[in-house]
């Protein structure tokens, strides 16, 4: 190719904010790395010109070609790091390649096979690339390698006791039965290591695997138990006779130098004025410093001068069979590794197909992997596996918390944030009796303001609290906590209810009118006031919404645990045991559960009410990715007929009252069907929307408290919310699969909160030479 000027400039990449010089580039540079400068965060390439395409010469085509080529490999070098506007919670990986994929990260609780099982030249290309071993009976033995990932996961753990306090960290183990992972060779062509074909010809020669080259020692055996011996792994060097190379092992430099070759199969050889003589093949070490001598060159002084290749920095590996990995020439033992060869026997040669080695963790004491924390693998030194950690953290700012908690001795308080970050401390459940020996525990505060969960509900009073929600839960469009600030003026024109938004502070009216009735838009939802009880001091109203709902009726749906949409698009249910009568009529609230279509609208999905046989049994069918346990119906006689349903993730008991043709819902994890804090995450991975449950309990003294010890996860999956104890003994800790951090303190008063991301958080693991994580960039 003629390539007729280059000029720095056009396949410059730029990192935002960051300036770039111009760096003149000459054609006649020995190498493309030549073409490319780079400084600090600053780098320039060039413009490859190739002439006058309109009166091209004869080779013009071909330097077209040239030029493509050229700009393609510069391109190598002439890329860089771009951070992407509003990609700060991707990363990207160089030195390396994540464990993780687009489609399938890694999360808390996940093994770390999960994305993927196996590594291939595909992803580390120069680590893994397949190889050939030339013997020197001619034979070729083609072989590929791999990295078989284990199941070991991504915990929160604090390493039976090795941390003070626990931290979500890759547990690696040091089970060699189930390994952080496996080396695989695969011989395509069965490697021959006994008879002629061994001696004349795979002796000595070069197996170039996982990132070092290593020759085949004679002291490999075809012989049960089969045993593999190599040596090198380290830096190739070459030296003419009489020469001094400085080579840079583990961080310290070595003078090398080859004094002379003795003959055509030895050398004589210093390393930092250490020397010896080394026949071709035979590994050493000389000032602390291993190495192999690979090939010597002998000529005859008058014909040339003479050379050898060696691999400094080299050791000596003992593979064998079903035994642990041994290092060098006093062949130490590799812990909790494991060797397995596969052989066969053709022609009355044994040869090698394939050879596993496992790898753990060496002792209790690295068994784990920290944020920040990375593992060299000890077999062949060239691979590190790095964890960067979680993203979000778990004390990340971006992260929400709901705090439950006593509040006195008798009161349960919620500190949140809604959805526009209105924060607000309130009372969920009191001990509504006097005694200090017995609670009754009571759905509301202790100056007797209830707290209405179910709508349609009849008996909505002065300074009570209630919850409007509409939309689907996964996406809630509207959601409220209101108190009732003055009911006036009934059935006048005057007549209204004044209402305050708890979390906004917020007050405004519904104008009833002499009729007692209103329809009200919020936030586009029209919902129904209606009065029930005109009487002076005690008046009470009820609220509908929703399909086929109108002033007086709920409609075909009723709705229980209305949902408040937390801070990072969580969502909160206040619960306690609740009744919804049936109804054939239209008058006050309920639902007739002996028709069809009837539906309890829950907060973790919608519940079909239906009859069976008429008035004999009363049919459940969840819907809405809801599951339902082997009691299908509840028979309705006395108050015997009840049902365990979970729906969504959630489980929730319904009990039939025969005589008052009352259904009664509640949580089955709330202690003694006690109020509780429900909790919902946004839809995870697996289109789950999982929740944890606050309970509340008695306590001995006769208070309210938080039932810390049955906090409960709806995650199923594997070592995820198990609480550990930190160093301080009171505190103790657990993480779900979406990554929510949940703390509890046992000093005096039971105390919880959660720490939420908005998005599910995700754990990076990566595995190469020298894996590195940035965040998201284009290249």
């Amino acid at each position: 190719m003629k390539i007729r000027k280059l000029l720095a400039g056009g396949l410059a990449a730029t990192l935002v904010g960051a300036t770039f010089g111009v760096l003149a580039v000459h054609a006649q540079s020995a190498s493309l790395g030549d073409f490319v400068r780079t400084s600090g965060s600053s780098l320039s390439s060039p413009s490859v010109v190739i002439g006058n395409p309109a009166s091209p010469s004869a080779a013009f085509a071909n330097d077209v070609v040239g030029a493509a080529d050229i700009a393609a490999a510069v391109a190598g070098y002439a890329t860089t790091p771009v951070v992407v506007p509003g990609g700060a919670n991707l990363l990207s990986i160089t030195g390396g390649v994540s464990l993780a994929t687009a489609s399938q990260p890694l999360f808390v609780g996940s093994a770390i096979d999960t994305a993927k099982e196996s590594l291939s030249d595909l992803d580390l290309p120069d680590v893994l690339a397949s190889g050939e071993l030339q013997a020197d009976d001619g034979a070729e033995y083609d072989y590929e390698q791999f990295i078989r990932l284990g199941s070991r996961r991504i915990v929160y753990d604090d390493s039976s006791g090795d941390l003070e306090d626990p931290d979500v960290i890759v547990n690696i183990g040091t089970d060699e039965a189930n390994p952080l992972f496996t080396f695989e060779v695969d011989f395509t062509d069965s490697l021959a290591i006994s008879g002629t074909a061994f001696t004349a010809g795979v002796q000595n020669n070069v197996l170039n695997i996982f990132g070092g080259g290593f020759t085949v020692d004679s002291e490999t055996t075809s012989t049960a138990p089969i045993k593999l011996v190599l040596n090198g792994g380290g830096t190739k060097i070459k030296l003419s006779e009489g020469t001094t190379q400085t080579v840079s092992v583990d961080g310290s430099d070595y003078e090398v130098e080859l004094l002379s070759v003795a003959d055509p199969n030895t050398i004589n050889v210093c390393i930092n004025a250490d020397c010896d003589s080394v026949d071709e093949g035979v590994s050493r070490t000389l000032s602390g410093l291993a190495f192999l001598v690979l090939n010597v060159f002998h000529n005859p002084k008058d014909t040339g001068i003479s050379s050898a290749e060696l691999i400094v920095g080299s050791r000596k590996l003992v593979l064998e069979h079903n035994a642990e990995v041994k290092i060098g020439e006093s062949e130490d033992v590799l812990s909790n590794t494991l060797v397995t060869i596969t052989n066969e026997t053709v022609s009355s040669v044994n040869r090698i197909t394939n050879l596993k080695i496992d790898v753990s963790a060496a002792d209790s004491n690295e068994d784990f992997l920290q944020a920040g924390d990375s593992m060299t693998d000890p077999v062949f030194g060239i691979l590190k596996l790095a964890f960067n950690g979680l993203r979000p953290a778990l004390d990340d700012a971006s992260r929400a918390k709901i705090t439950i908690q006593d509040s006195g001795s008798s009161e349960e308080t919620v500190d949140v944030k809604n959805r526009n970050s209105d924060f607000e401390s309130f009372v969920f459940a009191f001990d509504s009796d006097t005694s200090s020996t017995t609670n009754t525990l009571t759905f509301g505060n202790e100056d007797g303001d209830n707290i209405v969960v179910v709508e349609g509900d009849l008996n909505i009073g002065d300074n009570d609290f209630f919850m409007l929600s509409q939309g689907d839960f996964d996406k809630l469009d509207m959601s409220r906590l209101l108190e009732v600030v003055s009911i006036s003026g009934l059935s006048s024109n005057s007549a209204k209810i004044s209402l305050r938004d708890v979390f906004s502070d917020n007050t405004f009216d519904i104008d009833l009118g002499s009729d007692n009735a209103d329809t009200k838009s919020i936030n586009g939802f029209d919902f129904f006031f209606n009065v029930t009880s005109t009487t002076s001091g005690s008046e009470t109203f009820q609220v509908t919404w929703g399909t086929g709902a109108r002033i007086h009726y709920t409609g075909k749906e009723v709705t229980v645990y209305p949902l408040i949409e937390t801070e990072n698009e969580g969502l909160m249910a206040l619960t306690a045991p609740v009744n919804i009568t049936n109804t054939t009529s239209a008058s006050y609230t309920g639902i007739d559960f002996f028709k069809l279509d009837q539906k309890i609208v829950l907060p973790t999905g919608v519940l079909n009410v239906t009859n069976a046989t008429a008035v004999t049994s009363i049919g459940l069918t969840p819907i809405v990715g809801s599951t339902i346990g082997s009691q299908t119906s509840i028979i309705p006689t006395g108050d015997l007929g009840e049902a365990n349903i979970t729906v969504g993730r959630v489980g929730y008991t319904v009990k039939y009252f025969n005589a008052t043709m009352t259904l009664r819902i509640n949580l089955q994890r709330a202690a003694n069907q006690n109020p509780a804090v429900l909790f919902i995450e946004n839809e995870d991975d697996d289109n789950n929307f999982e929740a944890i449950i606050f309970p509340t309990s008695n306590s001995a003294e006769g208070k309210i408290q938080l039932d810390g010890g049955n906090i409960f996860f709806t995650s199923a999956a594997t070592n995820v919310g198990t609480f550990e104890t930190t160093e301080n003994t009171d505190v103790a800790r657990a993480v779900d699969e979406w990554g929510t951090l949940v703390e509890r303190n046992t000093d005096n008063e039971d105390t919880a909160f959660l720490l939420y991301p908005r998005e599910q958080a995700v754990a990076d693991l990566a595995i190469g030479p020298d894996p590195v994580a940035h965040p998201a960039y284009c290249l």
